[in-house]
């Protein structure tokens, strides 16, 4: 580079003398004749330099871009490093919550099915498990002296042939699932009256009902109790699992003999 310049200096000076030289001599003399040979290799030689700069100032900067290429790759990586570190925090977030929430519905399957199981086997009271259509899918084997049918023929049918749930008089006019949404506050979770006509010979029962709302399996179903009423009806609240525990009276210790 240091000589492309110096070459580009002399010739500069070449140029100068020559041109001084043709003005003031003229091309009648030998001076102008060899001031014009000497302007004309003078210009090829800069034509020369300035290209051969041209070409230097070219491949200095095509290794500055080779020099600079690891660099941009290396902060390319690293920005890919990064976003793959929070695509894998996201999924594992997401792995998470979908752990926790599957063992939270799995809990909650466990104890509705305890609940269920433990309902399914009292034999005082007539349990119905209904889903959002009407239809009976379990019962207990106290509907039979309730009822008047067994679970096997109860099960798979509608609840319209119960007579005991007042809503069900106008069960062809509204379907069961649009009586439950307009009267679901009135209706579940409260302990009723009513008549049921039993099957098993043509009698009917004056009985207290009472409907809750459950969750088995991601679906939303009904259970039902019937227990006959004796005597005057008492309304209650029908607890679906007794506590284990329960305070005894304290006992008076005996009396002294005087």
């Amino acid at each position: 580079m240091k000589n492309n310049g110096l070459c580009v200096v002399v010739l500069s000076s070449f140029v100068g003398f020559s041109s001084s030289t043709l003005l003031f001599k003229g091309l009648s003399s030998e001076y102008g004749v060899l001031a014009l040979a000497l302007l004309i290799f003078s210009f090829i030689g800069l034509v020369v330099c300035i290209i051969r700069r041209k070409k230097e100032l070219k491949e200095l900067h095509s290794v500055d871009n080779d020099s600079a290429m690891p660099t941009r790759n290396m902060f390319d990586g690293i920005e890919m490093l990064q976003r793959f570190s929070r695509k894998v925090g996201s999924l594992t977030r997401q792995r998470d919550e979908a752990r926790r929430s599957h063992k939270h519905a799995e809990k909650g399957r466990q104890f509705a099915e305890q609940i269920l199981e433990a309902v399914l086997n009292n034999h005082q009271i007539a349990a119905l498990l209904i889903d959002r259509n009407g239809k009976i899918i379990e019962a207990n084997d106290s509907v039979l002296t309730i009822v008047g049918s067994r679970r096997e023929k109860v099960i798979h049918r509608n609840v319209e042939f119960l007579t005991c749930f007042p809503f069900l008089r106008d069960i062809y006019k509204r379907n069961w699932l649009a009586e439950l949404s307009a009267n679901g506050p009135a209706i579940l979770g409260r302990s009723h009256e009513g008549i049921i006509y039993s099957h098993n010979g043509g009698i009917s029962l004056r009985c207290d009902w009472e409907m809750k709302e459950i969750t088995l399996d991601n679906q939303r179903m009904y259970l039902a109790f019937i227990q006959p009423s004796i005597g005057q009806v008492v309304k209650k609240r029908f607890t679906l699992v007794k506590s284990s525990y329960e305070p005894r009276a304290k006992r008076r210790p005996p009396a002294q003999p005087l």
